[in-house]
């Protein structure tokens, strides 16, 4: 089939290009797709020493990420590159633009009139060296989705062998991570060092930080693979952050003010992850896949939340002008929710919105336990609405749970947790990366939590990893895939797999994994 025919087939024939070379004197109807042409002297090997990365894919289009050093750019404009193939024979846009000296070396370009639901293949240029080569995936119109969902990624205390996991699958849609893509100091054992070596506090800091993460193998190649979706949490700044403060952050202890050090972590998250930028700053969004997955990303963490309290001060806990959300993000995710057309209806966000408590009171009020009057407004839209599929994808605790939403799952009136009735929806939740869980005694823990919280159906304490969402007409999965080491030949074993049935509302255990697309497209070489 020639290139023609297959442009054709693709549905791609008519792209639009972002940056195209001088006419040409002879007509034709194919697009004009610009070609890489560098004549001076050739750049180090290693000038794209951070690789490359996409993601927030929409129907026509992605961002492209990569970093290049600045002292070897110069006033070189960056080409970029799509191809429908990883030989680059199928070229279908292309263009170039200048770094821009005030992001650290960090480019993002959007790269537009794609086709929906399609495989790409991407790479950059410049002075005449090129990146590895990139593989991306926009959304669209499919009846099966596949995304990995996972969060807790702390550099020092092991291998990221889960980041591993998620680069060999080659029919994922894109990954999900919901926050603390990197730590902003030492928590927990030493086994990696960081850079650099103390807590990050400037903006300097923070890059550091980032650019060293994105020296691991196993994220570099899982950006490489995948797009991502993702959303901070607490860790990209300070821990147990909110709007205006952290419980790690100490002014009075040289670390100057909190809105320096938020707006320092911020900027940094913004330049080195490969996420479309709003001019406030606000990182919550939608994406569809057609009308079976509405996917809402939310910010809980530095929007507008107040700060934290003990779980014993019930009072503030329940306060309906205490905010978590705020008003703008609340309005627009119960919009979205009432006026979607996604028949799952998904938040990728925090912190666990399933209630833990003990005799009635929280166990982390960190979590939307301290902001109850949050999420009873989010239930009463879900009941009132009569809204089915709803599901909620968290991070944050490092663990794994599976857990049925509901009022008062203590009351046997309003929750049956083997039939399910009383509840609204479900939560998976993802263990960290390689954060870590438990520890010892962690089994009767997980024991005590569910008997105490019948709504809450699994829970896994100590393992690392990751899961698999799968998202059908007929139902949602979710397979855990954990590992027992963060050590190099770490294997990956299936945990659990729950699903809930479109229209239930409720969890039951799977007796295997989710099948696997039939589709599956190479994976970027290299």
């Amino acid at each position: 089939m020639d290139r023609r025919t297959f442009l054709k087939k693709s549905g791609v024939l008519a792209l639009s290009v972002s940056w195209a070379p001088g006419c040409g004197s002879e007509a034709t109807d194919e697009p004009m797709v610009a070609s890489y042409n560098y004549t001076g002297p050739m750049g180090p090997a290693d000038v794209f020493t951070h690789g490359v990365a996409s993601g927030d894919p929409l129907d026509t289009s992605v961002v492209l990420w990569t970093r290049a050093k600045p002292d070897v750019v110069g006033d070189e404009p960056i080409f970029w590159e799509v191809a429908l193939d990883p030989d680059f024979e199928l070229r279908v846009s292309a263009g170039q633009e200048a770094l821009d000296p005030e992001r650290d070396g960090a480019f993002k370009v959007i790269a537009d009139g794609l086709s929906a639901g399609q495989t790409y293949y991407y790479r950059f240029w410049v002075r005449g060296r090129s990146s590895v080569i990139g593989r991306t995936r926009t959304s669209g119109p499919v009846d099966h989705v596949r995304l990995a969902v996972c969060s807790c990624s702390n550099y020092a205390t092991g291998l990221f062998v889960g980041y591993r996991g998620i680069a060999r699958r080659r029919d994922l849609d894109a990954v999900i991570h919901l926050g603390d893509y990197i730590y902003e100091k030492q928590y927990g054992p030493a086994n990696r060092p960081n850079q650099p070596p103390y807590e990050v506090v400037t903006l300097a800091d923070y890059r550091t930080r980032y650019g060293h993460y994105r020296t691991d193998p196993d994220l570099l190649e899982a950006h490489r693979q995948h797009p991502f979706i993702c959303v901070w949490d607490d860790h990209e700044s300070a821990n147990n952050s909110y709007k205006d403060g952290a419980q790690n952050h100490d002014p009075e202890d040289g670390e100057g003010s909190w809105q320096d050090r938020r707006q320092a972590a911020t900027r940094a998250w913004t330049e080195w992850l490969p996420v479309r930028e709003a001019a406030d700053g606000r990182i919550w969004r939608r994406h569809a896949w057609g009308n079976l997955l509405d996917l809402f990303m939310l910010d809980t963490r530095l929007w507008a939340r107040a700060k934290q309290v003990s779980g014993g001060m019930k009072e503030q806990i329940a306060d309906p002008e205490r905010p978590f959300l705020g008003q703008d993000q609340e309005k627009w995710l119960h919009e979205g929710l009432v006026q979607g057309s996604g028949r799952w209806k998904v938040l990728g966000q925090q912190v666990m919105i399933a209630q833990l408590k003990v005799n009635g009171t929280a166990l982390n009020t960190d979590q939307w336990d301290g902001y109850e009057a949050t999420r009873d407004r989010l239930f009463d839209v879900i009941e009132d609405q009569n809204i089915e599929g709803f599901v909620v994808l968290t991070g944050d605790i490092h663990t794994s749970w599976a857990s049925d939403l509901t009022r008062d799952s203590s009351d046997p009136e309003r929750y049956n947790p083997t039939t399910g009735q009383g509840a609204m929806g479900v939560e998976f939740v993802a263990p960290g990366i390689t954060a870590g869980g438990f520890g010892g005694g962690s089994v009767v823990l997980g024991e005590l939590a569910r008997d105490l919280n019948p709504h809450i159906r699994w829970v896994d304490l100590v393992h690392r990893g990751y899961f698999v969402l799968d998202v059908r007409d007929s139902a949602v999965q979710s397979d855990w895939f954990h590992y027992a080491t963060l050590q190099d030949d770490a294997e990956e074993k299936l945990g659990a797999s729950w699903l809930s049935v479109y229209g239930s509302g409720h969890l039951t255990e799977a007796d295997s994994s989710a099948a696997e697309k039939d589709q599956q497209p190479d994976l970027a070489p290299g």
